[in-house]
């Protein structure tokens, strides 16, 4: 899945039980993907973000697990989900894995 918005607004919505991973962008744009209808049945599905001047947001089902490893630079990154694994072992696979940078925007997580 590729979501692309530059100076606008992209969302797309995601239904699938194999939902292995995307890339996003978004320049001076807002881009959102839903994932709330979709399951990652295999190793931790992979989601690439680059946000500059824009933000993103990620609809993520409350009782995955993910792992924020991106980079924020006068940005935010944040999961803003009520009820969220939360989880710091590092040993186990998480559901989902957000790697990426958000550099004068935000990269934010919400159910």
């Amino acid at each position: 899945v590729t979501v692309v918005s530059i100076f606008g607004s992209d969302d797309r919505r995601i239904s699938t039980d194999e939902f292995t991973g995307a890339e996003i962008v978004a320049i001076f744009g807002d881009a959102e993907l839903d994932l709330l209808d979709a399951t990652s049945r295999s190793k931790s599905a992979v989601v690439e973000v680059v946000s500059v001047f824009g933000d993103v947001e990620l609809r993520v089902p409350a009782d995955w697990d993910v792992r924020l490893e991106t980079l924020a630079i006068f940005g935010d990154t944040i999961d803003r989900r009520r009820r969220h694994a939360d989880s710091d072992d590092t040993t186990t696979e998480p559901d989902l894995i957000v790697t990426g940078v958000a550099i004068f925007g935000d990269i934010q997580l919400r159910d």
